[in-house]
């Protein structure tokens, strides 16, 4: 359907079933055309108009996805991050984390790209983005060093067979 069409569907009966559609759809056409703040005008009124739609966390990908096309890319991080914190048992939830990746790379934050990808193997397990994500661990560079490490607590004090000192361990009694 042209967009018109769409607008008069939303227009119509607004709260409806068929109107969410439309809605999503009005936004797909927009984005199609380039038009990402209207895109995301629309994105927007239905996210306000159907908070518990089963689509709501894809209405929320798509405004990521406009924000990150008009080159806001820090709005469009801080949206994939929200939506896969606030929704991590959606779908869309590693699609929002592996989004992040190439948005991280791209402004050299490689170990935050590390992470999200080390975050999608762990918790989804199951997702066709885990792949993706093991995939992309392994283009990434090697986790960097902080300049001076962090001073490590000394070693305890190991027992050998050849020596029966327990003063590491000063609660410890010998058997």
């Amino acid at each position: 359907k042209a967009p018109q069409d769409l607008q008069q569907v939303v227009a119509k009966d607004p709260g409806s079933g068929p109107a969410a559609s439309a809605s999503l759809l009005l936004a797909n056409a927009q984005r199609g055309e380039k038009k990402y703040e209207n895109a995301n005008v629309t994105l927007h009124k239905f996210i306000d108009q159907f908070p518990k739609h089963e689509l709501v966390t894809t209405a929320w990908m798509g405004v990521a996805a406009n924000l990150d096309s008009l080159g806001k890319t820090d709005e469009a991080l801080s949206t994939y991050q929200r939506l896969a914190t606030e929704y991590p048992q959606s779908f869309n939830a590693p699609l929002a984390l592996f989004s992040q990746v190439p948005l991280l790379k791209a402004t050299a934050r490689s170990d935050e790209a590390r992470r999200v990808c080390d975050t999608i193997v762990s918790k989804y397990r199951d997702s066709v983005f885990m792949h993706e994500a093991l995939h992309e661990v392994q283009k990434l560079p090697k986790a960097t060093m902080p300049a001076t490490p962090a001073a490590l607590p000394p070693r305890p004090h190991r027992r050998t067979t050849h020596d029966n000192s327990l003063s590491a361990f000063p609660n410890a009694h010998p058997d």
